[in-house]
């Protein structure tokens, strides 16, 4: 029993059983949650057309092609945590996430002529060159100490803040129409943007009679939800040891109570009706389960394993278009590479900093070989690119300190991949559209389940985001010194305005150097010399630099 906890890391951080596999559960529910709306996104460029427009036999084929892009990314999931808690033998799991999709996705407009394929084949060259920088313990090294201090500090509070907002967004208790950033919160219309409903229409006037919104009490009960569960995680954060997992239980245990009660009972005039109810239900049962597309086999028949190498070469499209391939590639690989290393560097460092999780610079590196090595499988089985996640923050916030939390998460990733478990359980909107009966509809129920919502859990990701920022910002920092503020500002303002966590690390490199530089220039002008009072900037952050120029010149350009 000793060897098996020393081979986890638990008996070097005097880690719990039962500490571990709670914090291990609560951030599996969070992160399938957070994967579930990363496929919203995703499927907006992969399926043939919305389920209301499509032919029945598009319907069939997009519910299947629905399974196996689920399937493929729990199951890479799964490996990248396992493997990350094995070797790492930290509290941290990999998972795909909005952030690195949205920068891929950017790209693929119907003017550029590219598609997924095209996208995963991007993603695939850019993972090798992230593998190869972060597989070698000298070039990582190198590659981490280019990163000016105040840009690497900053990166927590820029990731957290950028979370929290895009969390918020999503919970559909704010809508921010016309953001950059697609919304999929209560009562979401997905086909039409600009349709956008979320709970706060309840507090718009002439907006709270029931007559006028058929889904009202299910987004009255969800904003209700949002509050308790915000209230639950100030009391949970002052008494409890777990605060996210007692936020997220309390809150989603509330929700399904006023559920039952008000929805499901209330909704037809005193009488039940199982509309809502059923939808849930069909989450774990049904001709169009996940579970049943498993078991006939859609799934397996319609993974993309290897079409990055047949589909994903073919770029005519983006040819024909007026497109550039060689500056395609140069800056979608460095813009990824960035980005993967940001992202994962932004949660690895607020975990370091939360205090209660001991790491070291191995552990680290250790960390970020086994996410660009997962990185690289990614693509191939057509999953999109991962990160190490920012709940993995809130595991170790909630007493998860070993590799032991890691795999009872990548345990639960495993589950999910077959049954929705945690949609199940925790989902507080399903779609505007759902109709009934839906027996026989296969393909069709599929794609109305992933529009689902969860309210309770974005709002825990708020906090999440929120508590990252307010640990991190500007911990250690000497504010006094105009190039360390800067850069330290503009990283997170050009993540956050940006939503690109790869911009902000550009914009923060490259105001270092140019406060740097200017601080040389005054001092030289000064005394003659240069200082003590001005540092010498690598070869390595000046590279950085230029590289950043790249980053953003790419931004521009797609």
């Amino acid at each position: 029993m000793a060897e098996a906890k020393s081979l986890l890391g638990m008996r070097e951080r005097k880690a719990k059983t039962s500490d571990e596999i709670i914090s291990g559960l609560s951030v599996c529910a969070l992160s399938v949650c957070g994967m579930f709306v990363n496929m919203q996104l995703v499927l907006q460029y992969v399926i043939s057309g919305p389920y209301a427009e499509a032919t029945q036999a598009q319907v069939a084929a997009n519910g299947e092609i629905i399974a196996a892009l689920w399937f493929t990314s729990m199951m890479v999931a799964f490996a990248g945590s396992l493997l990350i808690g094995l070797i790492a033998r930290l509290p941290l799991v990999q998972t795909t996430g909005l952030g690195l999709s949205s920068v891929l996705v950017s790209i693929m407009g119907v003017a550029t002529g590219l598609t997924y394929a095209n996208v995963l084949l991007l993603s695939f060259v850019g993972a090798i060159v992230y593998a190869a920088l972060m597989g070698v313990p000298r070039v990582r090294e190198l590659v981490l100490g280019a990163i000016p201090a105040s840009v690497r500090m900053a990166l927590p509070a820029a990731m957290g803040l950028l979370v929290a907002y895009v969390a918020l967004q999503l919970s559909g208790l704010v809508t921010v129409n016309g953001s950059a950033l697609a919304a999929y919160g209560a009562g979401t219309v997905l086909e039409d943007a600009a349709d956008t409903v979320g709970v706060s229409r309840l507090l718009s006037w002439g907006d709270l009679s029931h007559t006028t919104d058929r889904y009202h009490p299910l987004l009255l009960v969800s904003a209700i939800a949002c509050v308790v569960t915000i209230v639950a995680f100030v009391i949970g954060k002052r008494r409890s040891r777990r605060p996210y997992g007692f936020a997220l239980v309390i809150g989603t245990v509330v929700f399904l109570v006023l559920y039952l009660g008000l929805v499901c009972y209330n909704f037809g005039n005193g009488r039940l009706s199982a509309d809502s109810l059923w939808a849930r239900l069909w989450m774990a049962g049904g001709d169009d389960a996940m579970e049943f597309h498993v078991i006939t086999g859609a799934v397996f028949s319609n993974l993309s394993i290897g079409t990055i190498f047949s589909d994903g070469l073919d770029f005519s499209a983006f040819t024909a278009a007026g497109g550039n391939v060689a500056l395609l590639f140069v800056g979608t690989i460095v813009t990824y590479v960035v980005a993967c290393l940001a992202s994962s560097l932004a949660t690895l460092d607020a975990v370091a900093a939360s205090g209660k999780v001991l790491s070291d610079e191995r552990a680290t590196g250790m960390a970020l070989a086994c996410n660009a090595g997962t990185n690289v499988l990614a693509p191939v089985l057509g999953a999109s690119p991962v990160t190490i996640a920012p709940e993995s923050y809130a595991g170790s916030e909630d007493r998860g300190r070993s590799g032991l939390s890691s795999v009872v998460c990548a345990i639960g990733f495993l589950v999910n991949a077959f049954v929705w478990v945690v949609p199940f359980f925790f989902a507080t909107v399903t779609s505007y559209d759902v109709t009934f009966n839906m027996v026989g509809h296969y393909g069709f129920v599929m794609q109305l389940f992933t529009h689902t919502g969860f309210a309770v859990a974005d709002v825990v990701m708020m906090l999440v985001g929120l508590n990252m920022a307010l640990r991190s910002l500007g911990a250690g920092m000497d504010w006094r010194r105009f190039s360390d503020a800067a850069a330290f500002l503009a990283t997170v303002a050009g993540t956050f305005f940006a939503s690109n966590i790869a911009v902000g690390v550009s914009v923060g490199t490259i105001g270092y150097l140019l406060a740097e530089l200017s601080r040389k220039k005054a001092a030289v002008a000064k005394f003659g010399e240069e200082t003590n009072a001005v540092r010498r900037v690598g070869v390595g952050t000046i590279v950085l630099g230029a590289l950043g120029m790249v980053v953003l010149a790419f931004v521009l350009y797609v």
